[in-house]
């Protein structure tokens, strides 16, 4: 956890935050490729291999995919409402890829700093959240991250999605059901 390696700090950003990028994207196109089937059937059997190794390489990249794991599982249930054959399905192709990623993090860590590694994982966790102030005493943390986003992305840019969102609302049938399963897929995690 020193300043080298995956975490090391840019100017703008972290350099997991710029690698997760990839992994993030593709693993949602997959997922809608494969819930919509949008690709013949040798196609879609390629990607349903390929989504364990892609959760694999973003869960060890990011914690980013922690929710985006959680999103997909919902979307599968909301989806097909059939918890059997969602729960197996997902437990091969996005759970246990998850849970090995995260093993090998966490077995890395213990290695290099021994068993008092979690105070340096939270330190780092609270240095990357921007929290190091203790700024979440006294106010909710989306209120925290609220003044975060309002001062980096702005007051008109917030209240243009908004609108585009209530508009999409009002009128579905200007997105296509693919393309809107994608956005919504992405978008609940990259709140977080």
């Amino acid at each position: 956890l020193g300043a080298h390696g995956p975490l090391t700090f840019f100017p703008t950003m972290w350099y997991a935050d710029i690698v997760v990028l990839l992994p993030f994207v593709l693993v949602g196109l997959a997922e809608v490729i494969l819930a919509h089937a949008l690709l013949p059937e040798r196609h879609r059997r390629g990607l349903t291999w390929s989504l364990p190794v892609l959760i694999f390489w973003g869960m060890y990249t990011d914690w980013l995919f922690l929710p985006l794991c959680a999103m997909i599982l919902l979307y599968r249930l909301l989806r097909r409402r059939d918890l059997r054959a969602t729960s197996s399905a997902f437990l091969w192709q996005i759970a246990l890829p998850a849970a090995l990623a995260l093993t090998l993090f966490f077995l890395q860590l213990f290695w290099v700093l021994g068993p008092h590694f979690v105070p340096a994982l939270l330190e780092r966790f609270l240095l990357r959240s921007m929290d190091t102030t203790a700024a979440f005493h006294g106010h909710s943390m989306l209120w925290h991250v609220y003044g975060y986003f309002l001062a980096d992305v702005g007051g008109l840019t917030i209240a243009l999605t908004v609108l585009a969102l209530v508009l999409l609302c009002i009128r579905p049938q200007i997105v296509s059901s693919p393309l809107k399963d994608f956005l919504v897929l992405l978008f609940a995690p990259s709140v977080v």
